[in-house]
């Protein structure tokens, strides 16, 4: 059964959206050389998600924790796909993104992230069938992308969602 709960179900289209850009990000860093690392650029994306988040009027804390782990989780790709690529130079992008580019599109989702974790009913009640998880590896994944609260608040006692 597939569950529905439009406001988590738009918060998680824009995670995976998110998770596709690591792949363009990623290549734009295999062309130019840079590193996966970017502290003054992640510094400025949370910084942006908080202010965001202020004039929402919810919780800054929050929105920079979950920003943080889709950084996180966005440098996972990213490190996972330049090994691929050191290993099998084959597999190398032979486009040559700009990083300029990708990075506004990061922005718009970004914001859209803010905007959905802003959403009324956020943290309500969506209800559903729940799914087998016997390892538990959809729930810590689901609490490691969009962070502590918002991931054990919804599924506690509530249904995992079904993205494949």
């Amino acid at each position: 059964m597939t569950v529905t709960c439009a406001p988590v179900d738009t918060l998680l289209a824009l995670v995976v959206r998110r998770l596709e850009v690591a792949e363009t990000v990623a290549a734009a860093k295999w062309s130019s050389g840079r590193p996966v690392e970017d502290r003054a650029r992640e510094a400025a994306v949370v910084a942006a998600a908080a202010a965001r988040a202020r004039r929402a009027g919810i919780d800054a804390t929050f929105v920079c924790r979950v920003m943080a782990a889709q950084i996180e989780a966005s440098k996972i790709v990213q490190r996972g796909l330049l090994a691929r690529w050191r290993d099998e130079p084959g597999s190398a992008p032979t486009s040559r993104p700009e990083l300029s580019g990708v990075r506004s599109t990061l922005d718009a989702i970004d914001e859209e992230l803010v905007a959905a974790l802003a959403a009324p009913g956020l943290l309500g009640s969506c209800r559903g069938q729940a799914r087998e998880d016997p390892d538990g590896l959809r729930r810590r994944a689901l609490v490691f992308t969009c962070g502590t609260r918002l991931g054990t608040t919804w599924l506690r006692g509530r249904a995992l969602p079904d993205v494949g």
